[in-house]
């Protein structure tokens, strides 16, 4: 999982949650998600709700009567609005067997896309197509299938990469996913992709392939894989296997796993490899499962880990049922799977850097019978490693290296599956997150404003409180927040949370020493769109932060727009004209390294602007 921190098996109708818009006596904008029969109740129940956290300046029975008059619109609003999305919101299948597929074919650029590059120097928009297939039978006949991996030009920090799927015959073509809808998001970076809707570039979003549907969780031996996660444009090519092995049958095919060891071992050798191969290579060492579509392209899974709770299957840190060797009972919480904004990889194997029979001993027992190992001594070089590295230290005081093994700092375990995973002890590990994400509102005029950004994994912390459906707030133009439930003012809105998105590797960015941190972010920030205001904010808490590793240099790079929507989406009512979201990642350095810069750009400033600047804590 990502923490903004550190670093039935036919079902083919998907669900279609009718997003319906209610709009308060005051003007302030909410969503629900309506399910038909409770339209009454639940308008109800979330017209009073608002009213609530407004500022309570009437009776009760004056805002009553107020509640009771606009209910009956709202209702008819909602159903009339809900049947007209029931109407336009039809899925098309696909059907077993309707497509030919094929081994993917690398083609050249097709020219569906509009050149997203002015202004981006050599940063201009760079679409792959593989085709895949071709429709043999139903409503899209004759119609190819290409997976398409685009860049979004320079609609965030650098090149924006985007996955989605094309049917395409002459000179119409079919924009969608084929497993699942598109985020609101999505859909405005395709249009903008495409240049507008027309008759022949058709943005379909209700598009099912029966074929490419997996189900959410997967059975092999006994075990639970879990969060599906698909990847269009990452293939199944053959020298891929050289980092896999085979562990087992499902009913979808065969399940392959990440080997740690060879995995190590190229990228050992990495520079031997093309960027390409390396690209690849990264996609399929995330220690996770894999599954291989009939249109070549990968299904990943991650294991529930079988000493959980089934109900607390989407847990990250745990107090493990262990029993030690001296008969005690396990006090202390783990963190059992990568944690932060954006992680590399999808659990702890440390198989081939640690050896079990002379680097481990036995310390525990799990209540499922398996054993749990610790270091040996503190001589081994992985602790050692691990000490220098990741140990953190409330307020800063470390305890010795004796001291700390006896807590059982990095416990072990071997899954069914011959990996070696370990887990941390959260008391003896920085915590993490995404740090301090903070949005500023600057409406046009003073305005109601509802925000709701949903981190894939929960928040940490939010201030103001988020309530149960996000901040509704009035905004000025200069961003002076009053928030409804408490009627305090804020600057801005604040949160810390997590998500299981993948994190990027830093491939590009920029390195600076230690002193030139501050004139670095003047230079940078600017031009990704904040103002003086929101720079001296971020250099004020970010320049800290990083000051407190003490390291000579600095690797900087800030992710793009796609991963921030993806790891954190933003909703806001009404929808601001531009958004601006900087996500800033960074690595301290002994000495200095070359790296490729970034091309930074933002959207002009225009209409109601809403800014938010984070960054991955470590």
């Amino acid at each position: 999982m990502n923490k903004f921190g550190r670093g039935s098996t036919k079902s083919v109708v998907l669900a279609v949650a009718l997003t319906t818009i209610v709009i308060g006596s005051a003007g302030v904008l909410y969503f629900h998600y309506l399910n038909s029969k409770q339209v009454d109740e639940d308008v109800f129940l979330k017209s009073e709700e608002a009213f609530n956290t407004r500022q309570n300046i009437k009776s009760f029975n004056e805002r009553k009567t107020v509640l009771d008059d606009d209910n009956a619109n709202i209702t008819k609003e909602i159903r009339d609005d809900a049947q007209q999305q029931q109407k336009n919101i039809t899925n098309v299948i696909i059907s077993k067997g309707d497509i030919e597929w094929q081994k993917p074919e690398y083609v050249e650029d097709l020219g569906y896309f509009k050149s997203n590059g002015e202004g981006c120097g050599d940063h201009q928009e760079k679409s792959k197509y593989y085709k895949t297939g071709k429709v043999i039978a139903g409503e899209y006949t004759g119609f190819y299938i290409y997976n398409v991996k685009g860049d979004a030009g320079c609609s965030g920090p650098f090149m924006d990469e985007y996955e989605f799927r094309i049917f395409a015959k002459g000179s119409k073509v079919i924009f969608f996913k084929g497993t699942e809808r598109f985020d609101d998001w999505e859909m405005d970076l395709l249009r903008t992709y495409i240049g507008g809707e027309s008759e022949t570039r058709v943005i379909n979003g209700n598009i099912v392939i029966e074929d490419l549907m997996y189900p959410d969780e997967l059975n092999i031996k006994d075990l639970i894989l879990k969060n599906k996660n698909y990847s269009i444009s990452t293939f199944f090519k053959e020298d891929v296997y050289n980092i896999l092995k085979q562990v087992g049958q499902s009913s979808y095919g065969t399940v392959w796993v990440t080997d740690r060891k060879k995995a190590d071992e190229i990228y050992e050798n990495k520079n031997d490899k093309t960027p390409s191969e390396i690209e690849i290579y990264k996609k399929f060492s995330t220690n996770a499962f894999y599954i291989k579509a009939p249109d070549g392209s990968m299904v990943q899974y991650v294991l529930q880990l079988p000493f959980l709770p089934k109900e607390q299957k989407d847990v990250r840190n745990f107090v493990l049922p262990i029993t030690w060797n001296d008969n005690t009972l396990n006090q202390e919480e783990y963190e059992l799977y990568p944690m932060g904004c954006g992680v590399v990889r999808y659990a702890y194997d440390v198989t081939g850097q640690v050896d079990v029979s002379s680097d481990l001993v036995q310390i525990g027992v799990l209540s499922t019978g398996d054993k749990i190992y610790g270091y040996k001594d503190f001589n081994n070089s992985e602790f050692k490693k691990w000490y220098k590295n990741t140990y953190w230290a409330k307020g800063g005081n470390k305890k010795s290296e004796t001291e700390i093994l006896k807590g059982h700092p990095q416990i072990f375990w071997i899954d069914p599956f011959g990996r070696v995973l370990t887990f941390y002890n959260t008391s003896f590990i920085s915590p993490a997150e995404c740090g301090k994400p903070v949005i500023y509102l600057y409406p046009e005029k003073d305005t109601d404003v509802h925000v709701q950004v949903t981190p894939k994994q929960g928040f940490t912390i939010t201030e103001p409180d988020y309530g149960k459906d996000g901040w509704f707030v009035h905004a000025t133009t200069d961003s002076v927040i009053t928030n409804y439930a408490n009627n305090k003012q804020y600057p801005y809105l604040f949160w810390e949370g997590n998500s299981d998105e993948l994190l990027p590797n830093m491939t590009e960015g920029f390195v600076i020493g230690k002193d030139e941190l501050s004139q670095f972010f003047n230079d940078k920030l600017i031009r990704l769109g904040l103002n003086e205001k929101e720079i001296v904010d971020f250099k004020e808490f970010w320049i800290a932060k990083m000051e407190l590793e003490n390291k000579p240099y600095y690797q900087v790079s800030f992710l793009s727009k796609v991963f921030i929507n993806k790891s954190a989406p933003l909703t806001i009512e009404p929808k601001p004209d531009t958004v601006i979201r900087v996500l800033m990642n960074y690595e301290g350095l002994d000495e200095f390294r070359e790296v490729q810069g970034q091309y930074l750009h933002a959207p002009e400033r225009r209409g109601f602007t809403v800014v938010e600047w984070g960054g991955i804590l470590h």
